[in-house]
């Protein structure tokens, strides 16, 4: 009786030994969560008066062929208030850096220029205007790969007469076009500064 237990006990345990084994083997892995990378800190060098109209102007450009209709033109922010805005646009960047939001206006090598939109949140705290859902304001920026990368606030712009704030961040987010081909495109922080956007 003795021997027959104890040989009852070890098939069993066998038996569990083997299905914990398959069960860890055959176990699927858990979704990562997005690769995200460390910001640099963001640089002020804002755009003089010629500089900024002719981002104005792409910027009006491609939100046309976005079909997102609002009259565009300059946030003047006071020279005081630039070291605070890019700290909290480094907050920003890094905590929106896996969305695909930075909307692609040009390249000045090795700098890529983008518009991103600003979160309706910050945008009391940070740019010291009063928030309105039908306008919206856009950070403008540069992003250089390298080592190390830099970013460099170059400017703010307002959008006025916006119907759907909601709509211009997806229509941004869906910018799908590619260099060369004439349409808008954006891209995502994460991607572009781990270079897994080709050309960039």
């Amino acid at each position: 009786m003795f021997l027959r237990s104890t040989i009852c006990a070890l098939v069993s345990a066998g038996v569990l030994f083997c299905q914990l084994a398959l069960a860890t083997r055959s176990a699927p892995e858990l979704a990562s969560e997005p690769n995200s990378v460390d910001i640099p800190q963001v640089q002020n060098d804002f755009y003089d008066d010629f500089q900024l109209r002719k981002h104005i102007d792409t910027l009006s450009g491609k939100l046309s062929q976005l079909r997102v209709t609002g009259s565009v033109s300059g946030h003047s922010l006071p020279p005081a208030f630039r070291p605070f805005a890019a700290r909290n646009l480094h907050e920003i960047l890094q905590s929106q850096s896996h969305l695909k939001h930075l909307l692609h206006l040009g390249t000045s090598d090795p700098h890529q220029e983008y518009a991103f939109l600003f979160p309706y949140d910050r945008t009391q705290e940070v740019l010291a205007v009063r928030q309105d859902p039908h306008i919206a304001h856009f950070g403008l920026i540069t992003v250089a790969r390298g080592n190390p990368a830099t970013i460099k606030l170059k400017g703010f712009v307002r959008m006025e007469g916006v119907e759907n704030r909601n709509l211009l961040a997806h229509a941004i987010q869906g910018a799908d076009g590619w260099p060369g081909s004439g349409l808008p495109f954006s891209h995502d922080l994460d991607s572009l500064l781990q270079g897994r956007i080709h050309g960039f």
